[in-house]
């Protein structure tokens, strides 16, 4: 079964779902995230989300919308995601990885996975962007990409520490 939703495609096929957004092909995500990360790209089933358009660090939807059974090992899943975020992180501002397109791409990849299963659309929206770019060989904003970054990973643990606390 083919779903189409915007300029986003979500094909069924045993226990994973094909995702593709601008057509773009992310075949990694399980069923659950991939509806679930679907607020991160579409904007009321109007398109592609527009990235001028601010995105929330954490929308406590996301976590009402996960089924039971995620909600509750979601405070074990934070402390995973955020631990690898922040160790991808650390990969960026290693003198190894500017001299390497593929480290930049692959730490962007999972900063923009982790992140994408936690709920946190603005910094997974960002490190897509940065994923597509730095795959395209543009990497001249990577002292600013990684500042940006910093900023976005400490408010997503932020609001994350601040929703679990509630």
């Amino acid at each position: 079964m083919t779903q189409v939703i915007g300029k986003m495609r979500i094909e069924e096929g045993g226990s994973r779902k094909r995702c593709c957004v601008k057509f773009r092909l992310c075949t990694h995500v399980s069923p659950v995230s991939a509806r679930l990360s679907i607020n991160i790209w579409i904007n009321e089933g109007k398109g592609v989300q527009d990235s001028a358009k601010k995105l929330p660090t954490f929308d406590p939807a996301f976590y009402d919308a996960m089924p039971d059974a995620l909600k509750a090992i979601y405070p074990a899943m934070v402390e995973a995601g955020m631990k690898d975020i922040v160790e991808q992180s650390a990969i960026l501002n290693s003198k190894e990885s500017k001299a390497q397109d593929d480290a930049l791409i692959r730490a962007m990849h999972s900063i923009k996975s982790c992140s994408a299963q936690l709920g946190g659309a603005e910094l997974s929206h960002f490190a897509a962007e940065k994923e597509h770019a730095y795959l395209q060989g543009h990497t001249s904003s990577l002292t600013e990409d990684t500042e940006r970054l910093m900023q976005l990973v400490t408010e997503l643990d932020q609001a994350l520490e601040a929703f679990l606390q509630r």
